[in-house]
């Protein structure tokens, strides 16, 4: 093992940190790892590993789109953070709201079609529809089609595939 101290995590500057070896076929390699956010860098010797995890480059002012991709990593990193879940509760009491709404406008809309089947009813009468040649209704007036057995096809119940 190497004496060698480790410098806080590159991306997220935590100091928990670990390194050793791993067993992996076909041969064993050296590694650090940051244990908050799970960044971690092999080599072929713990040495190495050690120092290739503390090589840091000269820092360059940052510009917007570096500072947006950090972002975006950082959110992605952290995904499930207490605002994230605070916003989650949010959209779904949002989306609950929403959908009482909708029941609402269904309870609605199902009285409405209701109340217009109960005025048709009243209008609908038991006299069949006698078409000419022409296919014009002579009991009901002259519309094709005649108006009435539109009704009584309005009134049959509805079949839902």
């Amino acid at each position: 093992m190497s004496d060698q101290t480790l410098k806080p995590c590159p991306f997220c500057g935590s100091d928990e940190l670990s390194h050793g070896w791993e067993a992996l076929y076909p041969e064993d390699i050296a590694h650090v790892q940051c244990h908050n956010c799970d960044t971690f860098i092999t080599a072929p010797t713990e040495a190495e590993a050690i120092a290739a995890w503390n090589n840091r480059a000269t820092p360059t002012p940052p510009d917007d789109d570096v500072d947006a991709v950090a972002m975006a990593i950082g959110e992605i990193l952290n995904s499930r953070s207490l605002d994230d879940i605070r916003a989650d509760e949010v959209a779904t009491a949002a989306i609950a709201a929403m959908l009482d709404r909708q029941c609402d406008r269904i309870a609605a809309l199902e009285g409405e079609v209701e109340r217009l089947r109960d005025a048709l009813e009243g209008l609908v009468d038991d006299e069949p529809c006698r078409y000419d040649h022409h296919g014009y209704c002579q009991t009901h007036g002259l519309s094709n089609p005649c108006e009435m057995a539109v009704a009584r096809k309005a009134l049959e119940p509805a079949t839902l595939d």
